[in-house]
């Protein structure tokens, strides 16, 4: 654990907001191009600054403790005066974005902003300052404000893997499966993108936020997306997930696309991709919780290219006082976006990815001084430096996949960030 404390002497200010008071009430109206940034359909986060910066491994007991620590620590300085019952969604408190990294066991950074602001859509909300000053709407917007930037227009895109080798990799894979080797493993592609000037994070956001509204819009220290995989929520002792697997292609029509549903539904190898995910998170939770709530039928996911299978799951923990780092550490990665059995599947992905994830399909999210929190799948997401970015697209290969109709589908799946980052 790495601590940078941008100060000895700590001052808080903590303020409720309205929208009478803060009639901004999209956080992209005001952010910059380097704030922490994490949206909702019910509610908005925007990070200004950096206090502190942490490293951590999620896999390291040490390292989650002393992340909660210090933020107990500064929280305790906080003068919050007294907040009616369900004023807020979340309550005010310290807290931390925390972009991870794929693999958990490897150490990321955790950021503590100077500055917190918390709307939302009902029209509260309140901000945190640790050592800088409260902030109007006003005052924001008469700071430069970095949204203007003018986007890139010229692109090139090289794809790591060659679109038969990738269809070869999944036909091994395939393979292996039939022998008994492995039950399912999530493969996924790479796609460099290389621009004639600097990306406009902001510019790219407001249309991942327009194109895909129900999905979780964040941005974090270079990396962004639009996540429609929530991997975990923890208020007090209980927790909501909503894994998903299976996946078909959306016209946007109607008619066809209760047409894609119905196959979606009635299709032997998406509902068994769906249910290897479903069952290894059932059993994983049932370690630690004393009831669990699981769906009998998928729900039905639509975005703007592909349809999903999802599957609710809620539940109490056994105990209040895990945090939702631990929680975290035993869940991920799901079979959403690893494979199945965890002793298997690893091999595969090394074999055959040819690349380091990242942060790609690693938890992205936010906890405060009580160990709650919520953290979304790092996927439809781009690691975004100047003018480069790295975009990914992953599939679960279980029997009867087809290697032709794997990468289709990842091709749908790229163009989440292809439709926001590579235009004018």
């Amino acid at each position: 654990m790495v601590s940078n404390n941008s100060a000895d002497i700590l001052e808080t200010v903590f303020g409720n907001l309205s929208r009478k008071n803060f009639p901004a009430w999209d956080i992209l109206d005001i952010a910059g191009q380097n704030d922490f940034i994490y949206i909702t359909p019910d509610y908005q986060l925007l990070g200004q600054g950096e206090f502190e910066t942490l490293e951590a491994s999620l896999n390291d007991d040490d390292d989650t403790s002393a992340i909660l620590r210090r933020l107990k620590e500064i929280n305790s300085q906080v003068d919050i005066p007294e907040i009616l019952p369900g004023q807020f969604f979340i309550s005010p408190s310290t807290l931390c974005f925390f972009p991870a990294k794929y693999d958990i066991a490897l150490s990321s950074v955790v950021f503590i902003p100077k500055r917190l602001i918390y709307l939302q859509n009902n029209g509260s909300g309140w901000q945190l300052c640790l050592n800088c000053e409260p902030v109007n709407f006003d005052e924001l917007q008469s700071n430069p404000i970095d949204n203007k930037i003018k986007n890139p227009d010229t692109f090139k895109l090289t794809s790591t893997m060659d679109h038969e080798i990738f269809k070869e990799s999944v036909a091994e894979i395939l393979n292996e499966i039939s022998d008994g080797k492995v039950t399912k493993v999530v493969l996924a592609r790479r796609v460099e993108i290389e621009a004639n000037r600097p990306f406009c994070k902001i510019t790219s956001l407001n249309r991942l936020k327009t194109l895909y509204p129900t999905c979780t819009i964040f941005s974090m220290d270079g990396f962004l997306g639009a996540s429609p995989e929530l991997l975990i929520k923890k208020s007090a002792d209980t927790i909501t997930l909503k894994p998903l697997a299976g996946t078909i292609a959306s016209s946007g029509n109607l008619h066809a696309d209760k047409v894609a549903i119905d196959e979606l539904m009635a299709s032997k190898k998406n509902r068994n991709e769906h249910s290897l995910v479903v069952e290894w998170l059932k059993v994983k939770l049932s370690s630690i919780c004393n009831s669990l709530e699981v769906s009998d039928v998928p729900d039905i996911v639509t975005l703007r290219n592909v349809i999903h299978l999802a599957t609710p799951i809620s539940a109490k923990l056994d105990s209040s006082e895990d945090s939702i780092l631990s929680l975290i550490a035993k869940i991920h990665p799901t079979p959403a976006v690893g494979g199945i059995p965890d002793s298997s599947y690893m091999l595969y992905q090394e074999k055959y990815e040819i690349f380091d994830r990242g942060r790609y399909a690693g938890p992205v999210g936010w906890l405060n001084s009580a160990g709650d929190g919520e953290f979304y799948l790092g996927i439809r997401s781009a690691q975004i430096s100047n003018s480069e970015a790295t975009i990914w697209a992953g599939v679960g290969i279980v029997e009867n996949s087809d290697p032709e109709l794997e990468l289709i589908e990842t091709q749908l799946k790229l163009q989440a960030m292809l439709s926001c980052l590579v235009r004018p």
